[in-house]
């Protein structure tokens, strides 16, 4: 984003995306000095971070990029494809790609069978992971898993 207002002195940078800071205090806005502070935790959240350019006098340029976390579940959902102990790879392309859009539908299209809605993690029926997790169906060639309860510790 470019702000082509007055621009950020070069002592005040580091801190404006500190909670509660305000370059001008004596200012007439009613900023509370949130803002850039809540910009900053959600990107710190999606492993991002702002990345701000200023010139006192010519504005200011905001920028961050988000890496696509959302298509990589995706790609993952294929764990021999993420696991790089597990060296194999695709031996049947045509159920790979109908594996892939599954995987899309799913993930990027909020499509849901009530049946399904605790399935975290599926594979074509040709794949062996060796996943020890609790099946709970089957769809065409693909197997469908939930994950392991976890017992409480009273922690």
């Amino acid at each position: 984003m470019v702000d082509s207002g007055i621009g950020i002195k070069n002592e005040h940078l580091e801190k404006v995306t500190s909670k509660f800071y305000r370059v001008d205090k004596n200012s007439w806005d009613n900023s509370m000095g949130l803002g850039l502070a809540m910009v900053k935790y959600v990107l710190k959240e999606l492993n991002s971070s702002l990345e701000i350019r200023s010139q006192f006098g010519k504005g200011s340029t905001f920028s961050f990029s988000i890496k696509n976390t959302i298509m990589e579940k995706v790609v993952c959902q294929f764990s021999w494809y993420c696991d790089s102990s597990i060296k194999s790879r695709s031996i049947n392309n045509a159920a790979y790609k109908e594996s892939y859009e599954v995987a899309k539908k799913v993930l990027l299209e909020g499509f849901r069978l009530d049946i399904m809605k605790d399935a975290l993690y599926y594979h074509a029926n040709y794949v062996k992971p060796g996943w020890n997790l609790p099946k709970i169906g089957q769809i065409g060639n693909h197997i469908f898993y939930k994950e392991k309860e976890r017992k409480n510790d009273g922690i």
